[in-house]
């Protein structure tokens, strides 16, 4: 992403809670190691999406579908923004959002700079789980490029917990290598 179209982006998200997630969250974290594909995911706090949805001139949809092995029931939106193919969700999966603990995300979102820019990000333990639980051939490569990254493995546990399918999550790490003692 350019730098041009991220500043006027941020300054659209500016006064809201939000955080960049999946691989827009990789590029951050890997300082461009690993470019975004197609689109850019944003999180929005329930409480934020629909302003935000109204300073890019779109509606919030309440939507409801699978998304590879989970299920997204949120309030969202798809735009082009500035030649930007964003997607905005309030938070996933349907686990989470039924359970509250998708606040986790905005409380411990992370400030990175990146173009210069300082940028909101999902916590690194959040990406990580995210990326393990839907594994992907480009998920374990992402894995893979944040293996450097600092983790609170408490953290990263309480958010498996949080997703769903605990067991599966925390073994799809040891075998990549993030975890080496018994959970």
């Amino acid at each position: 992403m350019d730098k041009n179209s991220l500043s006027k982006l941020i300054k659209k998200l500016s006064g809201l809670e939000w955080c960049f997630m999946a691989g827009f969250a990789v590029e951050i974290y890997t300082n461009g190691k690993r470019q975004a594909g197609e689109d850019v995911d944003i999180l929005v706090s329930p409480k934020d999406i629909n302003v935000f949805a109204k300073k890019l001139g779109c509606q919030v949809q309440k939507r409801r579908f699978k998304k590879y092995n989970f299920f997204v029931n949120d309030r969202g939106f798809e735009t082009v923004f500035n030649n930007l193919k964003i997607e905005v969700s309030s938070g996933f999966p349907a686990r989470r959002m039924n359970n509250g603990t998708i606040y986790k995300v905005f409380q411990k979102r992370v400030t990175k700079k990146y173009h210069g820019i300082n940028l909101f990000v999902e916590p690194v333990e959040e990406l990580i789980v995210h990326k393990a639980k839907m594994l992907r051939e480009k998920d374990i490569k992402d894995l893979k490029l944040l293996s450097d990254q600092k983790i609170n493995f408490d953290f990263l546990k309480e958010l498996a917990k949080d997703w769903g399918k605990y067991s599966q999550t925390i073994t799809n790490l040891k075998n990549l290598g993030y975890i080496k003692a018994k959970p």
